[in-house]
Order: structure tokens, then sequence, then C-alpha cells
């Protein structure tokens, strides 16, 4: 899947914390603060949705897992479109 603003492969995964969905830049990258974890069963696929936990100072990123960053913040698009947006306020 695609970024709808600037065209670089997304991922898209439900935030175990709040339950919103969250796009995760693609590929993996080892400074990223976020992983995966399996969710409830999505019934079309019958695969496990993915569960997108954040890491934190009480919370680490378990050996082996693959690391994310939100791709909110390596859009540039997005960033300009947010930047705009706060400046018209």
């Amino acid at each position: 899947m695609k970024c709808n603003l600037c065209g670089m492969p997304v991922m898209w995964a439900t935030t175990k914390a709040t339950g919103k969905s969250i796009p995760l830049a693609l590929p993996p990258v080892a400074n990223g603060n976020i992983w995966l974890e399996d969710g409830p069963v999505n019934p079309r696929t019958g695969r496990p949705k993915p569960l997108a936990v954040f890491a934190s100072a009480t919370n680490e990123v378990p050996e082996g897992k693959r690391r994310y960053r939100n791709h909110h913040l390596t859009c540039r698009v997005y960033q300009a479109k947010k930047a705009m947006e706060a400046l018209l306020k």
C-alpha cells in the first residue's frame, strides 16, 4: 500500500493503546520506536490484524522484533500540510 500524499510505501496498523489507525513507514528501520503484535483475527482474511505498540522508557522493543516509524513523521507532504494548517489558524 502507498501513502496517498507522497506515494511512499506504508503499512496500516491499529495502535494497541488507543485503537486508532496509524500508517507505518516501510521498510522497517533500526531506530524505529514501534513494533507489531498480533491482534484480533480479521474475519475477511482470517489473519490477525497488526497492533502497533510504542516503545517508551519502560516499554522497550523486544529482541528480534522489527522496528517501524510513524509515516506521518517521515512524509514531507503531510508535514507541509500540517505546517500550512497551523499558519492558517
